[in-house]
């Protein structure tokens, strides 16, 4: 699973640049399922991280993240994406084989405006 992350939320991490993984092959059906989009925004005065997957559009909001919840942000997106799924009402079947297609959890620096556009647009919505 990949997540490409806004400057905002890598600087927040504290992950450089030699940590992450190269964004390549996720831009296509089916590999662009598993990549997600992060930013980390401020949502009335409370600091939150949007995810947002690349194909659907599929928003989760993880509204106030701790401080060391950062030190294990892999982890935080793959509880809040499964929690999402869970009350979407999907399958436990499902989301063990979703998962078992992402793979482990990589990070790497954003690629396009678009997708930060698109994430905007949801924190408008959210404030």
């Amino acid at each position: 699973m990949l997540i490409q992350c806004t400057k905002a939320l890598l600087d927040r991490i504290g992950i450089k640049g030699s940590e992450l993984a190269s964004p390549e092959d996720h831009e296509q059906l089916p590999d662009s399922l598993v990549a997600w989009h992060a930013n980390f925004v401020s949502i009335n005065r409370r600091k939150a991280i949007i995810l947002m997957n690349n194909e659907t559009r599929y928003p989760i909001v993880i509204y106030r993240p701790s401080i060391k919840d950062f030190s294990k942000i892999k982890e935080l997106i793959r509880e809040a994406i499964m929690e999402a799924l869970r009350m979407e009402g999907v399958r436990k079947e499902v989301i063990e084989a979703y998962f078992a297609k992402a793979g482990e959890i990589s990070l790497c620096e954003s690629l396009g405006k678009h997708y930060y556009i698109n994430m905007s647009v949801i924190n408008t919505q959210a404030a």
